[in-house]
C-alpha cells in the first residue's frame, strides 16, 4: 500500500496536522480571484469550433468500433 504524509505523522502531532490542514482549506476559500474577462466572438467560435472537432473525433471512433 502506497504511503502519505498522514501515515508518518505522530498520533500526538495528528491534531495539529488537523488544525492546520483545516486553516489552509479556510484561507484557500478566502483567497481573492481574478475576475475572467469576457470571451470575444472570435474566442467564442474557436472554442465551439474545437468542441464541434472533438465531437466529430469521439462520433468518428465509435463509429469504427462499431463497424469494425
Amino acid at each position: 500500500m502506497r504511503k502519505t504524509i498522514v501515515d508518518y505523522i505522530l498520533d500526538e502531532d495528528y491534531g495539529r496536522y488537523q488544525e492546520l490542514l483545516t486553516k489552509a482549506i479556510e484561507l484557500k476559500a478566502n483567497a481573492p480571484r481574478k475576475p475572467r474577462a469576457e470571451l470575444t466572438m472570435e474566442q467564442k467560435l474557436a472554442k465551439a469550433e474545437a468542441a464541434k472537432k472533438r465531437a466529430e473525433e469521439k462520433l468518428n471512433a465509435l463509429l469504427a468500433q462499431i463497424n469494425g
